[in-house]
């Protein structure tokens, strides 16, 4: 019992302080609430969930929101595409409260609006559509309740709509609340690959909202200020990068390089170059480009005495040398790069290489030896949980198994990859395996389903912009005309 009066003291406690460092916006949005008549709009910017409900709780409380029924709207389906629609519903189950003004403080709309880019969403373009239907139907004043990220794409992907708000408040989380929020979210020891997709958006969301609040003080530590938004950006990049968000990832990765080089901060570059260039080689077909950054950073580590980051390094080249088809170079690079992990200890950089050199010597028709290598990295991946590299390897194991003419089992492996890569959100995973499996059926003739494999992987070839995929299953297509 005395550890729950404790925890109520430190939520008590909490609330307190944010509300002491929020006392002008608060009293701004109970003014909002208080005075605004049929439809209008305000935009509270809360970064924070639990900082939402201190909000709510608060207006609740205010001496001028007395008269005021406050309706808590949750509208967080990332599906949603009719705003208008679902609040009609919401507002028809309410019990009113006689004699009340009704206010809506609606939450949750940042999973609907998307993460980042130019691209509107479906419900960006609903609210701009239906915008001047809004009065009419819904003759309430409603609080928007979102973070920084999604405000600012609502107010330059949805303009017609963010020109009714009468009032936009920003409200300032308190440093305890960011810090704890760090912890949860940078925890260095988390695998996050293999997360599952929803875990991943999540932790986007996340990431954006501790970006947001990373805004130096005129007071503050520069180079500390630059460390923390340099791990934010990186953290972004990857978490978009195995969801396969390549252009996205490509935004995240470039701020990062260029923050890197502006604080002389050469670890930073290094890998900013790195992951960069593998965007770069991968996305856009930019071979030389990559390499070039890929020496820069070697140069950088070997400086740095990071024997690691030096193997990610001769890892990453080995890439783009065997996507060139330099074989020979590429298992050299590779090499180096495994004899580095393995006198480091690095688990997971030994996997990589393996699977790695596993691809190559299947590409030379060294299938016997390339099973081995499969099978020694699977066998890592298990061991460390790293499910995105479990689903690789399957796939892998079923381009072998296919060129051997054992069809059923690659099927078997692709259906084992595929199940994986749906989970933890891989798109380019899915659609390379879709194309792979169509390619099986184009040769057991079964036409139709090859076909719908095909189709499913042009559909996502398209979406994340890769047109090297997109550019072979059309060529498989053709030959599947002809």
């Amino acid at each position: 019992m005395l550890n729950l009066n404790l925890d109520a003291v430190s939520q008590d406690h909490a609330a307190a302080e944010f509300l002491g460092y929020n006392l002008e916006a608060l009293a701004e949005l109970a003014a909002f609430a208080d005075f605004s008549q049929g439809f209008t709009i305000a935009f509270a910017e809360i970064n924070f969930s639990g900082d939402a409900a201190r909000v709510i709780a608060a207006l609740k409380r205010h001496p001028a929101c007395e008269t005021i029924q406050f309706a808590e709207v949750m509208l967080d389906d990332p599906r949603l595409t009719a705003t208008l629609s679902q609040l009609k519903l919401k507002v028809a189950g309410l019990q009113r409260q006689p004699d009340r003004k009704l206010v809506l403080v609606v939450q949750g709309l940042e999973k609907s609006i998307g993460i980042t880019g130019e691209t509107s969403t479906p419900v960006l373009r609903d609210l701009n559509y239906t915008r001047d239907l809004f009065p009419a139907q819904m003759p309430h004043p409603i609080i928007f309740v979102l973070p920084d990220y999604a405000l600012q794409r609502l107010a330059m992907t949805a303009r017609d709509f963010w020109s009714w708000s009468s009032a936009v408040v920003r409200f300032q989380s308190v440093p305890q609340t960011v810090t704890d929020a760090k912890t949860q979210t940078l925890d260095p020891q988390r695998l996050y690959s293999s997360d599952l997709a929803p875990v991943k958006q999540e932790r986007i969301d996340q990431l954006l909202r501790l970006l947001s609040e990373n805004t130096p003080s005129p007071t503050a530590d520069p180079i500390l200020h630059a460390a923390l938004r340099l791990n934010l950006l990186q953290e972004l990049g990857d978490a978009c990068n195995s969801l396969s968000n390549l252009q996205q990832a490509k935004r995240y990765y470039r701020q990062h390089l260029e923050l890197a080089e502006q604080i002389n901060d050469q670890a930073a570059v290094a890998d900013g170059l790195v992951r960069l260039g593998q965007i770069l080689y991968r996305l856009d077909d930019q071979h030389q480009t990559a390499l070039a950054y890929y020496d820069r950073a070697r140069s950088l580590y070997q400086t740095l005495n990071n024997l690691e980051g030096e193997a990610n390094t001769l890892k990453a080249i080995g890439d783009v040398l065997q996507f060139l088809k330099r074989s020979s170079e590429a298992l050299e690079n590779y090499d180096g790069a495994m004899e580095i992990y393995r006198q480091v200890g690095a688990r997971l950089g030994e996997a990589n290489t393996l699977k790695a050199i596993g691809d190559v010597l299947h590409f030379l028709d060294r299938r016997s030896e390339a099973l081995e290598n499969y099978d020694g990295a699977m066998e890592i991946y298990r061991q460390v949980g790293d499910r995105l590299g479990e689903a690789n390897t399957l796939k892998a194991i079923g381009d072998v198994l296919q060129f051997l003419d054992r069809r059923s089992e690659a099927l078997e492996n692709y259906d084992g990859a595929m199940e994986i890569y749906r989970q933890v959100g891989d798109r380019l995973g899915e659609a390379n395996t879709l194309k792979a499996i169509g390619d099986v059926l184009q040769f057991l003739d079964r036409r139709s389903e090859a076909l719908e494999n095909y189709d499913g992987a042009m559909e996502i070839y398209r979406q994340v912009g890769y047109r090297l995929g997109e550019a072979n299953t059309l060529q498989a297509i053709r030959n599947f005309c002809t």
